[in-house]
């Protein structure tokens, strides 16, 4: 039995970007994950940097992005409240149902 993934909430893991053909493609690649401290909703994330070196010396320059919109880990899947029709979509009777058919 293999044992479960581990997590590693708001750290990243990079790595050398051995792929790198041009000078605006980044120097190391990665990715990581971000909770939410309101929520505690987990965000899947890629990572991207740059090395450059300027006045103060070197540093490194890193852009974030999130994986997709869906979060990584939702620990309360279950809507905040439940669903109730407003003054917009108001309950249809049976009749008004078999008129709206048009044959």
């Amino acid at each position: 039995m293999s044992e479960p993934k581990k997590s590693y909430p708001n750290s990243a893991l990079v790595f050398t970007n051995r792929d790198k053909e041009g000078e605006k493609d980044p120097d190391i690649k990665g990715s990581g994950e971000i909770n939410c401290p309101h929520c505690q909703r987990g965000f899947a994330l890629w990572v991207n940097g740059w090395r450059n070196e300027g006045a103060k010396g070197k540093y490194l320059r890193l852009t974030l992005r999130a994986k997709d919109d869906r979060p990584a880990r939702d620990p309360d899947p279950k809507p905040s409240k439940p669903y109730t029709p407003g003054p917009i979509d108001p309950p249809r009777r049976k009749d008004e149902d078999d008129q709206s058919i048009p044959f």
